[in-house]
């Protein structure tokens, strides 16, 4: 719908192994619900475990009303971790867990676990707009000039004025 279409999914990041399936995956399965997604905006550029500020600074210059990370373990059945936080807050919404057994493990989300995954994409709020910025205080204007013909002039002293010097006092 038009609505969900302006409120734009960041997938902020994913890794491990099979990285290209799961995005692939987590894109599809975000799609059916919203209409913007984002994949990895800050590829390279976050720390290891990004965390509340990655996700309060990424959810505010992109809008978005989720953002997504995604970890896979390593072995033969690895565990896939999907957290789902809220755009507004940055509060986590979900966190959806699979062991995937084998390599079509990656290319879709689950049926188990799509709906609580798909509840909290739709739950997700966009941060609140910030308030423009307050128009610059305008400085009071100084009071009109008067014309010069409406000016009172006062004659110039042509003599310099008279010193006058106290008296010498004898001792």
């Amino acid at each position: 719908t038009a609505a969900h279409a302006a409120e734009r999914v960041v997938v902020l990041d994913v890794r491990g192994p099979h990285k290209p399936h799961l995005e692939a995956a987590l894109a599809g399965a975000i799609g059916k619900v919203r209409g913007a997604i984002t994949l990895n905006p800050l590829a390279g550029a976050l720390p290891d475990e990004p965390g509340e500020e990655e996700v309060s600074r990424v959810a505010s210059q992109l809008d978005a009303a989720a953002v997504v990370i995604a970890r896979v373990g390593r072995g033969k059945k690895p565990l896939v971790v999907v957290q789902v936080y809220n755009g507004a807050d940055a509060s986590i919404l979900a966190t959806v867990g699979w062991k995937a057994a084998k390599p079509k493990d990656f290319k879709a989300v689950p049926k188990a676990k799509l709906k609580p995954f798909l509840a909290a994409i739709r739950a997700a709020k966009a941060p609140p707009k910030a308030a423009p910025a307050p128009a610059a205080e305008v400085a009071p204007k100084a009071p009109p000039i008067p014309p010069a013909a409406a000016v009172k002039a006062e004659p110039i002293p042509t003599a310099p004025p008279e010193v006058t010097q106290p008296a010498p006092t004898e001792p």
